[in-house]
């Protein structure tokens, strides 16, 4: 098979690249250039920004591939230059969305591809964008003949992972941990959430790739491990041999404090994220492999953190030293109130 992906860099999208390789196939990436390349050697590297129509057309003058999987698409704009310049390329088109896309709550419990409404609520741009993406591309591929896959991935980690923590404090939550300084949850982190790791989602999005069952569908590429929030805090406490200190503050709170930061789980992360997978799971083959669970995927983004030489990022240490310390006060200040 021979596959492009746009992007090619990220978390997801190099594991993408890997599971395609891993396979036998043949592999270009096109992006501007500005970060490591991928794999080198074994990846064709095009360089190009996606906004540079001519550019881009002048390079892929005469080519063509059995998938294209664009990993950079993000609002409707994107979709539109995508189905100009690269539907034409390829046989079948995959576009990353995401879970977030989705208008909270949830329409059903376990949360089905075909049976929620996506957001049309700008407030939270990223999830908004990607609505608007959506609802764009999939009429419009539609009406074109154009072969399309939607997949929404939900929040994945992996080596060097940014994204991990409720302040994506990242390493420092291992740091925090073994010095016994309390680590903070949003709400009481006792509600739902597959946590997905890259090299699983890499697998499953480059199964899609090339098979006509994936043609005209949405999937949900997500664990299929049920944990809860203070299980990921809980599992990093068990790698490195010590159990966390907890502290929570409520979302809206954490939101209304720091709307930039926290935005994410207030309109998102604040409901369960209970993904139903098993419409890419009937696909069977290595779409329906499971995850390697939350024990092996946090082993594996620990040791990349202290292999990358542990960044504890001292201004988030010193935000969560001042949020736990005033999530301890509020709960001594209504003990106080009660008389206990």
């Amino acid at each position: 098979m021979n596959v492009l992906v746009l992007g090619g860099t990220g978390l997801i999208s190099r594991a993408i690249v890997d599971a395609h390789l891993a396979k036998g196939d043949s592999v270009a990436v096109l992006n501007r250039g500005s970060r490591n390349p991928v794999r080198p050697g074994e990846v064709e590297q095009l360089t190009a920004d996606r906004n540079d129509e001519a550019a881009l057309k002048a390079l892929l003058s005469n080519r063509t591939f059995d998938a294209v999987i664009d990993m950079i698409c993000f609002n409707a704009k994107d979709a539109e230059q995508t189905l100009k310049i690269f539907a034409p390329l390829t046989g079948h088109l995959i576009v990353c969305s995401s879970v977030a896309a989705y208008q909270r709550p949830y329409v059903t419990v376990p949360t089905l591809e075909d049976e929620e409404i996506l957001t049309s609520d700008p407030v939270f741009p990223y999830s908004f964008e990607k609505a608007e993406m959506e609802r764009y591309l999939v009429p419009e591929a539609k009406s074109r003949g154009i072969n399309l896959t939607i997949v929404r991935p939900s929040l994945t980690f992996g080596e060097g992972a940014v994204n991990v923590g409720t302040l994506r404090q990242n390493y420092n939550l291992v740091n925090r941990i073994k010095l016994g300084k309390p680590v903070l949850l949003f709400g009481d982190g006792h509600h739902s959430w597959s946590f997905s790791f890259a090299p699983d989602v890499g697998r499953w999005i480059s199964a899609l790739a090339g098979n006509p069952a994936a043609y005209g569908q949405a999937f949900h590429v997500c664990s299929e491990e049920r944990t809860i929030w203070r299980d990921l805090y809980l599992e990093i406490g068990s790698i490195v041999g010590k159990e966390p200190v907890f502290e929570a503050i409520t979302p809206s709170a954490l939101y209304y404090a720091y709307p930039d930061l926290c935005a994410h789980l207030y309109f998102e992360k604040s409901y369960a994220g209970y993904f139903d997978n098993s419409r890419r799971i009937n696909l069977g083959g290595a779409a329906a492999s499971s995850s390697m669970g939350l024990r092996k995927g946090m082993e594996l983004v620990v040791e990349s953190w202290e292999k990358a030489g542990a960044d504890v990022g001292p201004e988030k240490d010193l935000l969560e030293d001042k949020l736990t310390f005033a999530a301890r006060e509020f709960r001594q200040q209504l003990k106080n109130e009660s008389g206990l």
